[in-house]
């Protein structure tokens, strides 16, 4: 199999001004890929063309980009080649990348339905529907730059629809992973008709000590950031502390911090369905970020869904292999990732921090790559294990006396907001679940949930709206 090369997409043109390219690894020895190095030049074309592209943008009516966003996502995007791709260079089963395609489908199409479910539109402007106030919505002027992390398809159902829906031009730093997906997206756009200098791809090389200042330029030159989660790439710490200068001071920063997501189990449960969604979100979503990390039991229940969940995790080991066949769930992580994990865990049970639960021996494994699924518990009542969670299917137990105590060592456990606290069984008092709502300090939070999936995956059109328009009095309106 021949080397594959992805270029920069500028004005809907491959090219790389810099003439250079760097090299991704692949878990497979016979699949290998060369991307863009973007230089000084490849940017500020891109960010030339950007900017040239608000008055093409100008010509396509609101319900003209309607119609291109509501068309861009179709099943032929998704061939055999794209699918094994993602899967090669993700080194994530089959199967979970299906569900993550399907999620951008999802996404594309909530996102633009509930936009529309509060706003209409009229003159090629915004209105709040059923609102008796004579105001307008006007998309925010000047371009974006989004960089896409490392692997989250959905990233792109998040950031494309509504840029399209509001015209705004978008710069969009891809990766080794995503980039053939984001390309036949935008193959896809351009046959809508859509204005190719509206959105414009680059890549460049993250371990290039060059990185950083093109990271800064594009940031000085864009007005409005979309940041996913602590990527090292946004903590802007210019190297020379004399000019250090806040570069997001004067933009519209769009965030999507990620950290630990944690669950606490109540009484009164569906036991087999509580498990299957347990197991699903610890191992089917982007474990640096997504994935379930952190499990609060009630003791009247714990025994038991620790037993299951020994039992669920211990299957598997079994479930290692081909990441092409779709009984495959545990995918391949990079070694020095293992490592480092593999280091962090042995730590913190030599210190009797954590219990390691599951039976981790496989003697089919001969893949360096795989690194078996852990399950543990802990007794330690200040410590967040996962607070910084690692690129690993792991998930810790705690056991809690009642949902009040429960509740107290959400709170108390974590320095920094979670992306997600879900609750599972009946809470009977909502006055005490009120007051300490604020406390647990959760950036996405659910009550007696039948899924912690559509919770993760809760990205309403209506935020970015609001984030990325102006309100303005409506002078002359009937």
């Amino acid at each position: 199999m021949g080397k594959k090369t992805f270029h920069n997409l500028i004005n809907g043109e491959k090219v790389c001004l810099s003439g250079k390219y760097f090299d991704s690894n692949s878990f497979f020895s016979n699949y290998s890929i060369e991307s863009a190095n973007s230089g000084a030049f490849d940017i500020a074309i891109s960010i030339s063309k950007a900017k040239s592209a608000s008055n093409d943008l100008s010509k396509i009516t609101l319900e003209e980009r309607k119609n291109i966003a509501s068309s861009m996502i179709s099943d032929d995007l998704f061939d055999d080649d794209l699918l094994n791709h993602l899967v090669i260079l993700s080194g994530t089963p089959l199967t979970f990348i299906k569900k993550q395609i399907n999620d951008l489908k999802k996404i594309f199409s909530n996102q633009i339905r509930e936009i529309f479910k509060n706003y209409e539109y009229e003159n090629d402007f915004f209105l709040e529907k059923n609102s008796q106030h004579k105001t307008y919505y006007t998309p925010k002027k000047g371009i974006s730059y989004a960089v896409l992390p490392f692997f989250s398809i959905r990233a792109i159902g998040i950031i494309l629809p509504i840029s399209i829906l509001l015209g705004i031009p978008l710069i969009i730093k891809t990766n080794p992973v995503v980039s053939p997906l984001i390309y036949k997206i935008l193959e896809k756009l351009h046959s809508l008709n859509y204005p190719k200098n509206a959105v414009n791809i680059i890549s460049f090389d993250e371990k290039d000590p060059s990185s950083i200042k093109k990271h800064e330029n594009l940031i000085e030159n864009c007005d409005i950031i979309w940041t996913f989660g602590d990527d090292n790439n946004f903590r802007y710490k210019n190297l020379d502390s004399s000019a250090h200068i806040d570069l997001f001071s004067s933009k519209t920063a769009i965030r999507h911090p990620y950290n630990n997501c944690s669950a606490l189990v109540c009484n009164n449960i569906n036991v087999n369905k509580t498990i299957e969604l347990i197991l699903e979100s610890s191992i089917s979503l982007p474990h640096e970020c997504m994935s379930l990390k952190s499990l609060y039991i009630v003791e009247e229940c714990y025994k038991e869904i620790k037993d299951r969940l020994i039992e669920r995790f211990n299957e598997l080991n079994e479930q290692t292999g081909n990441l092409l066949n779709e009984t495959t769930l545990v995918g391949y992580t990079e070694n020095t990732i293992i490592q480092s994990a593999t280091n962090r865990f042995n730590d913190l049970e030599k210190s009797s921090l954590i219990k390691i639960l599951n039976d981790r021996n496989n003697s089919f494994i001969s893949n360096e790559n795989i690194f078996l699924p852990i399950l543990m518990e802990t007794n330690d009542d200040l410590l967040d294990i996962f607070n910084n969670p690692f690129p690993v299917i792991s998930l810790v137990l705690k056991k809690c006396k009642n949902i009040e105590d429960g509740i107290s060592l959400l709170n108390n456990s974590v320095s920094q907001k979670r992306l997600s606290v879900t609750f599972f069984g009946q809470i009977d008092n909502s006055n005490l679940f009120n007051k300490e709502l604020i406390k647990t300090n959760a950036i996405h939070l659910r009550i007696n949930s039948s899924s912690l999936k559509i919770d993760l995956l809760n990205h309403d059109g209506n935020d970015y709206f609001r984030m990325l328009t102006d309100i303005k009095k409506l002078e002359n309106y009937d």
